[in-house]
């Protein structure tokens, strides 16, 4: 009888086909995360390079001469020099600044259509989306500015060690409250192991800090030595 019935509702209906993508779509779309899963993953090495030929020093026998800090043979505001502050200048707005902000403006423009399932969006993006909670798809964009505000600080304050330390404690103290406050990520789990290393980078920094000091001893310097091994191993482990 429900056989009946289904037959006599279907009758005359037009069978349905699961819409699929275009063979070339579906390359389209592992190019993009091939080149953005690539393009994250050289962040820091990249934008430590575009932003290193702006890290000049005085030498200090020959005042108002600056070189580079990483190839002291280049004088900065030199031919050589300027040619160089221009390729990294582009590297530095291309990069540095706009990853974040294409990162940004993906998010923005995609985010209705995660949050209803469209599944052809999630195929090209899902992996920027899936790691977090519905309530912080843009923490991406925030690993992002933490990873570009630290390259900074060891770029541009590389002559004095000790305000790099302050600074970088400084954005791992903001980057752990926002972590713990939010709790990005969809596991627990996940949230707790971002927290803890961001909690050891943020010891370690501390300890460079006492250990560069003249605070303490050079046993109590090696015990707090051996004490950052100790936690970054258990982390590692």
């Amino acid at each position: 009888h429900f056989a009946a019935e289904l037959n006599k509702k279907t009758e005359g209906a037009i069978p349905t086909v699961p819409e699929t993508k275009p063979e070339w779509e579906k390359v389209k779309d592992h190019a993009i995360q091939i080149l953005l899963m690539l393009m994250m993953v050289c962040y820091i090495t990249l934008a430590k390079w575009g932003i290193s030929v702006f890290d000049c020093f005085e030498q200090p026998n020959q005042p108002g001469r600056f070189f580079l800090d990483d190839a002291p043979y280049i004088e900065c505001f030199s031919a050589q020099w300027y040619s160089l502050s221009a390729i990294g200048g582009f590297a530095v707005a291309i990069y540095v600044i706009g990853l974040p902000l294409l990162v940004t403006y993906i998010f923005a423009r995609n985010l209705v259509r995660v949050r209803m399932g469209d599944m052809q969006c999630m195929q090209r993006y899902g992996f920027l989306y899936k790691p977090y909670k519905p309530n912080a798809p843009f923490w991406e964009v925030v690993i992002l500015v933490r990873k570009s505000m630290l390259v900074l600080v060891t770029k541009l304050k590389s002559q004095s060690p000790y305000m790099q330390g302050v600074w970088s404690l400084l954005i791992y103290a903001v980057v752990l409250v926002m972590q713990s406050r939010f709790a990005p990520y969809r596991q627990a789990r996940h949230t707790n192991m971002a927290n803890y290393f961001v909690a050891v980078n943020a010891f370690a920094v501390f300890s460079s800090l006492i250990f560069t000091s003249t605070f303490l001893s050079e046993p109590q310097q090696i015990t707090l030595l051996h004490v950052n091994f100790g936690v970054m191993f258990f982390g590692w482990g």
